[in-house]
């Protein structure tokens, strides 16, 4: 058999990566990990790589995460501009400008002809799934820190899987075509510097995907909850993602240095008017709840002895402002007291 010359195999890896990307299972988060790990040294093989990647997936990286090629065709420039640029090769250099031409959209032409192919082969996928009655899935967020802490906190993408850490619900994790609309239109109405304060914000905050994202930016850039509410439902989120809502307003709730009532009427609207909201919220209490140590809550969700151990590590802000919340939708009978049931409060 003929043998792979030294490099084809990661090369091939990498294109197997960007068409995985292209075709929506894996996010964009994993193939800007691995461009960032490229960027740290800069050479010729390096820049092969990083080119195939920009060929194959340049557009819709642009598209998913603008924030993030901005900030690596910085930090490239910065590592060319301190050690020089005659030390790298002309392929480094094309390398360079390939990347500074995609954050300025002047590669749409040249990748039109790669672009048209996927699109084919993605309308071809999305017939089968309507022949055959699939379930559609959303693109696994996994990242490179994620592989790499396998052995030592698992894997939290597989159904059944043990993990340590702070969760993700992998099953919501993705982008829908509403969110992504929505956040360039908010960028027009928002502004450039405005739109990349939020989401630089949305990043820390590790809002990994465009709904949540979307969500995000949606509660923080809101004139009021009522505001905020209509933003939320033209978000045109997907069946499951429309729980994302919730879990990204708790988390906001959560972050304050003080108690925020803007929060709560935003979660009241919610509340009056679907029950799905009511019943998302009462699983994310008992989420909480499971996260401060109480073990026996949520029935066939208790967590094991082994999880217990990584429990109860809750900032107290975060009790108290999520206390609040909760206290206050059950004194409107926005949710039932029922909602407890399943908590022992006699130890």
């Amino acid at each position: 058999a003929e043998t792979l010359t030294p490099g084809k195999e990661c090369q091939n890896l990498c294109v197997f990566l960007a068409e995985l990307y292209n075709f929506q299972v894996i996010s964009c988060q994993l193939v800007y990990d691995v461009i960032r790990m490229c960027i740290e040294d800069i050479n010729e093989f390096t820049a092969e790589l990083l080119l195939k990647l920009i060929r194959i997936s340049g557009v819709q990286l642009r598209k998913d995460d603008p924030l993030a090629l901005k900030e690596i065709v910085q930090q490239v420039n910065e590592t060319i501009g301190k050690a020089g640029a005659k030390k790298f090769s002309v392929r480094c250099q094309f390398m360079v400008e390939s990347l500074t031409n995609l954050k300025d959209n002047r590669m749409r032409n040249t990748m039109s002809a790669s672009a048209e192919n996927v699109a084919k082969l993605k309308k071809f996928l999305g017939n089968m799934d309507k022949r055959r009655s699939v379930a559609s899935a959303e693109p696994i967020n996994i990242g490179l820190q994620d592989i790499r802490e396998v052995d030592t906190k698992g894997k939290w993408w597989l159904v059944g899987a043990s993990w340590v850490g702070n969760q993700y619900d992998p099953e919501n994790e993705g982008s829908s075509v509403g969110a992504r609309e929505a956040l360039r239109k908010m960028q027009d109405e928002t502004g450039n510097s405005e739109m990349e304060r939020l989401l630089k914000l949305a990043r820390e905050q590790h809002m990994n995907t465009d709904v949540r994202r979307s969500i995000f930016i949606t509660l923080l850039s809101s004139d009021d909850y009522a505001d905020a509410f209509e933003r939320l439902l033209k978000l045109d989120l997907k069946k499951t993602q429309v729980r994302e809502a919730v879990r990204v307003l708790l988390h906001c709730c959560g972050q304050e240095s003080a108690y925020n009532p803007y929060y709560t009427l935003v979660a009241f609207k919610m509340c009056n008017y679907h029950s799905s909201y009511r019943l998302t919220l009462q699983y994310a209490l008992w989420d909480f709840l499971r996260e401060t140590g109480e073990v026996d809550v949520g029935g066939l969700g208790r967590i094991s002895s082994e999880d217990s151990s990584a429990a109860g590590n809750v900032p107290l802000r975060r009790i108290v402002n999520t206390a609040k919340l909760y206290g206050w939708l059950i004194d409107k009978q926005a949710l039932s007291l029922l909602i407890l049931k399943t908590v022992t409060f006699a130890k």
